[in-house]
């Protein structure tokens, strides 16, 4: 049997501030010829989560009911943290990816298996745990997981698990489909594939974007094979702009430059308080007004109360 491979699709509404083209026309063009591919070829699609890119927006939610309502293909998926209403527990508050789901409109994935040919399908949405699965000799079994699976750390403190050990740690699968992390790779380990398409929308203009070309991946499961398949898409110049970035690093600087200045005046309010201090010890004789003014320059005053007990006073 082949499936069609597919990890975040980040359905959108409206444009990011990297893109200079139209998103949403993007968006409805990519997926239709996905879901066009896969209809053709009567392939069911297999989603790693973040199937949109947040997870209550109405328009965007018309859009998908009244575009995949009338679709042939099956779509079965997970929950990525962009389809969890503030990343909680999604059943705990209604989301487009909920309704989709109690319509039949898609299947979400769990740890209860769903049966394509001779596969068990699996799915662990983001935050879950691994299900736990019985090898079977005669049927192949797939995860599909949105989790922080990854090449190597994209960024400082990057908790992550590599494809390779993933694959060592998890003999029973024989695929993984994997969603969060935004880069495409396909590891194999003893004839077992762990594979992420990258995102099907390129909604940042990091360097990476500028490299991407979103894809698609066909797995056939009797042949064990994986075909890499490109989604038509325009030129990164074209659709991604980095003017913000270089206005970010010029207010970057702009910040350093102010603390480096603040830096500066609390030294001078350090050396103002000094001053001060050893104009008060040669001018005021009266040590008890010299240690009223010493203690209003430190921030506080110890006055008497109707007891003439000692406490802190207001300055």
């Amino acid at each position: 049997m082949r499936f069609l491979l597919l990890s975040d699709v980040h359905g959108i509404w409206r444009n990011p501030i990297a893109r200079i083209d139209n998103i949403v026309e993007t968006f409805d063009r990519k997926l239709n010829y996905i879901l066009d591919y896969a209809e053709d070829n009567s392939l069911p699609i297999l989603q790693a989560g973040d199937l949109t890119d947040t997870s209550r927006n109405w328009e965007l939610l018309s859009y998908l009911l009244h575009n995949l309502n009338h679709r042939s293909v099956s779509i079965y998926t997970v929950f990525g943290q962009h389809d969890m209403y503030n990343r909680r527990n999604p059943e705990d508050t209604p989301s487009i990816m909920q309704m989709l789901r109690d319509t039949n409109i898609i299947t979400v994935l769990s740890d209860e298996p769903v049966h394509l040919g001779k596969c068990n399908i699996y799915g662990a949405n983001w935050g879950d745990e691994i299900p736990e699965v019985d090898k079977d000799k005669d049927r192949k079994n797939v995860l599909v997981i949105h989790a922080s699976i990854s090449l190597r750390a994209e960024y400082p403190g990057h908790d992550f698990t590599g494809p390779g050990y993933f694959l060592k740690q998890h003999p029973e699968f024989d695929l993984v489909l994997v969603g969060d992390v935004h880069k495409m790779f396909i590891a194999e380990r003893s004839g077992r594939y762990i594979v992420n398409t990258g995102p099907m929308l390129r909604l940042e203009a990091n360097i990476h974007m500028f490299e991407h070309e979103p894809c698609f991946f066909i797995w056939d499961s009797k042949k064990n094979n994986i075909e890499k398949h490109i989604i038509p898409h325009g030129a990164a110049t074209d659709i991604l702009t980095r003017e913000h970035i270089d206005t970010n690093r010029t207010t970057k600087r702009e910040l350093e430059k102010f603390t480096e200045t603040l830096g500066k005046l609390t030294s001078l309010q350090g050396l103002r308080k000094e001053k001060i201090k050893n104009y008060i010890k040669k001018n005021v004789k009266n040590r008890r007004v010299r240690k009223i003014v010493e203690e209003i320059i430190n921030g506080r005053y110890r006055k008497a109360d109707g007891n003439n007990k000692g406490k802190i006073g207001d300055v």
